[in-house]
């Protein structure tokens, strides 16, 4: 065998397992953005105070959402579910970012729902926290609260004027169809996107795309 078809062949090899390389990180990425995506269409029907456990219970395993995390103390219940872009981040085509969704219950009804994403970042003594990210949630905690519409806070406390780094968007029960609609709308994409959502815009286009 010459030295040019041999070269051909092991190019042709390292090619075949790259591209096998790009479909298996393709496929492991997605299918927990799937079943995140599965979770959080369970999670857009729920109704604080109407929502009952066993209900919700029953729509999980209709919709099959693994891997939720289930936990159970007295007269509260919590379901949550945390997805990572572990194979996007140890090939360091991402940032480490995080959705966690929850929902939470009372004496058998919904109390709380949140959904949290956060893209991590490396500080100067090589430490990781969170750079960046978005935090919805919706509860009942403030009796007599009423809104329509959602309070969208843009900053972190203590931040310099101007920053964009985080943002919390908050509900009551009272939120209506569209505006919930709009808030509940995190972009599941920021797991499987190459180099990861860079911005708060990026991880809720429908929130940040009107204001």
């Amino acid at each position: 065998m010459n030295t040019t078809k041999a070269s051909r062949i092991l190019s042709i090899a390292v090619l075949a397992v790259g591209v096998f390389g790009i479909i298996w990180l393709y496929i492991v990425a997605t299918s927990d953005e799937r079943n995140l995506d599965r979770f959080l269409r369970q999670l857009s029907t729920v109704k604080i105070g109407k929502t009952r456990l066993e209900q919700w219970r029953e729509d999980l395993n209709r919709a099959k959402v693994s891997n939720v995390l289930v936990r159970c103390q007295e007269r509260t219940c919590g379901f949550d579910l945390r997805v990572e872009n572990q194979s996007l981040h140890k090939m360091r085509l991402a940032p480490l970012t995080v959705i966690d969704a929850s929902v939470g219950f009372q004496d058998g009804l919904a109390s709380d729902v949140y959904v949290g994403l956060a893209v991590q970042g490396v500080n100067d003594k090589g430490q990781s926290y969170d750079d960046k990210g978005l935090v919805i949630r919706e509860t009942s905690d403030v009796p007599g609260s009423c809104h329509p519409q959602f309070h969208l806070s843009v900053g972190r406390r203590y931040a310099e004027p101007g920053d964009r780094s985080w943002a919390t968007i908050a509900m009551d029960p009272c939120a209506s169809a569209p505006e919930r609609d709009k808030a509940l709308a995190i972009n599941v994409d920021c797991l499987s996107k190459i180099g990861g959502c860079r911005n708060i815009e990026q991880m809720n286009r429908h929130v940040f795309g009107d204001r």
